[in-house]
């Protein structure tokens, strides 16, 4: 507490007094003292003004910035011009993609690279990939491999390296196709695919071995995939390993035991294997879970090998039955009907396999030979059959066909030029394991060896038929004409021992009885010739008249 004198009397008063004891004047210093608390009261006030505006200020702000932020999330939303023409380019593609147009796609991807051919944007190595595909899927082989290569000078991918692999194996090119394939098995060796598609560029080189090495590659990979097996199978009949490719094929159908196509093709291993009652018998199997047309087709093979020729036509009818625009059969038909001297239904066959293809070789000789044969139109025949070689000159068909209508108009000479060309072919798919010439390439050999024989060339005629006989072991034609052949050059024990194996095969062949009385008469054997000549007549009234 503290002195000071009254403003009114001067006495000494307190500091803390509200009047003067003296004189009873009021003081100030209360109030004064009191001030300080009404400052703070104001300052107080202010500070909540400040606050409030303060937040509204911060809310105004706040609600700017989110609608900033809303503007700029809508304007991220709503696409630029390129980022719409991306979306817009991406869109037609998926869509020609799907839609397999191939053309269109190719055009539309070209203007997208643009004159970008080298560049290293890996947006134009996508899109130049793609346009390599489409370019393959529309077969334009050279295209799709300039495209891959592009690709695979800046990046070697294994899927560029598949690509340019499959597409030179398609041109031809197998030694470049199998350096590209295992280029890419290098960088990717978990894809079967590049395994499958080397296989076959070994396998036409004829490197048997790797094909199947690659394939048991494949399954390993994949063994759920079934064409794997069936190439292998196939590569296994090629080389004569029927056991092989029959193993195979069981393998396979654990995997599906109604897979029609392997049972198929265990069926033409059957064939091919000499046994034909186990391929009837699968193919009948896959007749009952399968009637389609490739495995009646297939049975008609059969039959044809077994001489069953009337059971082939029923199971061809019933395959262009069911696929009446498969040229391959219709053609196989005409042939049958040829062979059956049923030239106005093969005639009918070969023009609607012409009508459905222009272009089929094969059918335009098979109606050339039936049309001089059905109207004796000797020019209309000629032309077509020129126009089929020409169309197929690597085909056996074309070039039998018309060796057969150079036969019936006598022109033995170019009859013998065309049954060579079919026997080199035949020869070659043989060789192959192609058997489906085995066929025509034997009637080849024996047409050029009746020729051989009549223009007196018994060595090469023989020749002939020993081929012939070679193929078709169970045929007595052959036989015949070859014992004929060597009683015309006085070789009549050779003769005798060929008339007497016909005789084993078919013992009521009357031909093959009068010719061995003959050759049995010029050794000296007259018993044998008139019990030989006896058997003839009683088989045949009218031999030898």
């Amino acid at each position: 507490m503290a002195l000071f004198p009254c403003p009114a009397c001067s006495h000494q008063i307190s500091d803390r007094a509200k009047a003067c004891p003296h004189c009873g004047h009021p003081l100030q210093r209360a109030a004064e003292t009191s001030a300080p608390s009404s400052i703070w009261r104001t300052i107080g006030g202010c500070l909540l003004f400040i606050a409030l505006v303060a937040v509204v200020v911060i809310l105004g702000t706040v609600a700017k910035w989110e609608s900033t932020l809303d503007a700029k999330k809508n304007e991220a939303e709503q696409p630029s011009a390129t980022q719409q023409h991306n979306l817009e380019f991406e869109e037609k593609v998926t869509a020609l993609t799907t839609e397999k147009k191939w053309r269109e796609l190719t055009e539309h991807l070209s203007q997208r690279i643009g004159l970008d051919l080298n560049g290293p944007n890996p947006e134009t190595r996508k899109w130049r990939s793609l346009r390599a595909r489409a370019y393959q899927s529309e077969q334009n082989w050279q295209k799709a491999i300039d495209d891959y290569s592009l690709n695979i000078m800046q990046d070697p991918t294994p899927e560029d390296l598949l690509g340019r692999g499959y597409c030179r194996l398609s041109l031809g090119q197998f030694a470049e196709a199998v350096v590209d394939l295992t280029r890419s098995i290098e960088r990717d060796s978990s894809q079967p695919i590049s395994y499958e598609v080397r296989s076959i560029a070994n396998g036409q080189m004829r490197q048997f071995e790797a094909a199947i090495a690659d394939l048991d590659a494949a399954i390993k990979l994949n063994p759920r995939v079934l064409r794997y097996f069936r190439q292998k199978a196939e590569w296994q009949r090629t080389i004569g390993e029927y056991d092989k490719a029959l193993e195979t094929c069981s393998e396979a159908l654990l995997h599906n035991p109604n897979s029609t196509d392997i049972l198929r093709l265990r069926s033409e291993i059957y064939l091919f294997s000499g046994d034909y009652e186990k391929g009837l018998a699968e193919l009948a199997t896959v007749i009952q879970v399968e009637p389609n047309s490739e495995s009646y087709a297939a049975r008609a093979v059969i039959y044809l090998q077994l001489g069953e020729s009337e059971k082939a036509i029923k199971d061809l009818d019933k395959a262009v039955e069911l696929s009446p625009n498969a040229t391959a059969f219709l053609i196989i038909r005409a042939g049958l009907h040829c062979d059956f001297g049923n030239t106005s239904q093969a005639l009918l066959d070969a023009s609607e396999a012409i009508r459905l293809d222009p272009n089929l070789g094969d059918a335009y000789t098979i109606r050339g030979y039936t049309r001089f044969l059905t109207d004796n139109k000797r020019e209309l025949a000629v032309e077509d059959c020129n126009k089929g070689v020409a169309l197929a000159p690597e085909s056996v068909v074309a070039h039998f066909y018309r060796a057969r209508l150079f036969l019936v108009l006598q022109e033995d000479e170019n009859a013998v030029t065309d049954l060579s060309t079919v026997m080199t072919l035949g020869i070659k798919q043989t060789l192959t394991g192609d058997k489906s010439a085995v066929n025509l390439l034997a009637q080849a050999a024996q047409f050029r060896g009746w020729i051989y024989a009549e223009q007196g060339d018994a060595a090469k005629a023989i020749q002939d038929f020993d081929l012939v006989i070679q193929l078709m072991p169970e045929a007595t034609d052959p036989l015949l004409a070859r014992g004929m052949t060597y009683a015309s050059e006085n070789k009549h024990q050779d003769a005798v021992a060929d008339f007497t194996a016909a005789i084993e095969l078919d013992p009521e062949l009357a031909d093959a009885y009068w010719e061995r009385s003959k050759s049995y008469q010029q050794l000296g054997e007259t018993t044998k010739a008139a019990s030989d000549a006896a058997q003839a007549k009683e088989l045949d009234p009218n031999i030898g008249r």
